[in-house]
């Protein structure tokens, strides 16, 4: 079932044929560090896409909301969309792809299209994303749509996170 699409891209609600490549996108080293999280153990990993078949229909405070990402015409999903929460109680953004499917703009495309859809279904009145300042490829794509709040310590992750957020106000000011 399609929850959105952007130019390029379809984002779907999870189905069990995307186990495999949940999995990867959530234990690929590749795909962790630069972003970065702690390992997660297989079936941490397993409860969390079991959770994500049956999406809230509208995004719940504290819960993952994960979608599928796949490009129009490919029935293998390449990435992960989701709406999630941060440790500000803010409503945030994330995003992750397949390492075949890196530098071909799909970052860029799909935080744009979460951002519309966020403030125009969802009707969002901010959004925001975190990322560790050594993720060069997010901090690009991040620059491109929202404007840096604050830098902090994530202890959790051992880094230095920067906070990005826009409003739907200046959003729609950039979109008449």
């Amino acid at each position: 079932m399609k929850v959105f699409e952007t130019k390029r891209l379809t984002v779907n609600i999870l189905k069990e044929k995307d186990k495999d490549v949940f999995i990867e996108l959530l234990s690929d080293p590749r795909i962790i560090d630069p972003a970065p999280h702690q390992k997660t153990d297989l079936e941490k990993v397993i409860k969390k896409f079991e959770l994500n078949l049956t999406p809230f229909k509208v995004p719940k405070k504290n819960k993952d909301n994960i979608w599928g990402v796949f490009e129009k015409g490919n029935l293998e999903m390449i990435g992960i969309g989701a709406i999630l929460t941060n440790n500000d109680g803010d409503w945030e953004l994330g995003y992750r792809f397949r390492v075949k499917h890196w530098g071909k703009g799909f970052g860029t495309e799909l935080a744009s299209g979460m951002v519309k859809f966020c403030f125009k279904k969802l009707n969002f009145e901010k959004i925001t994303a975190d990322v560790d300042i050594k993720n060069i490829a997010s901090v690009k794509i991040l620059e491109k749509i929202m404007r840096p709040v604050k830098e902090f310590n994530n202890e959790e992750d051992l880094c230095i996170d920067r906070r990005y957020e826009l409003e739907k106000e200046n959003w729609q000011q950039q979109h008449i």
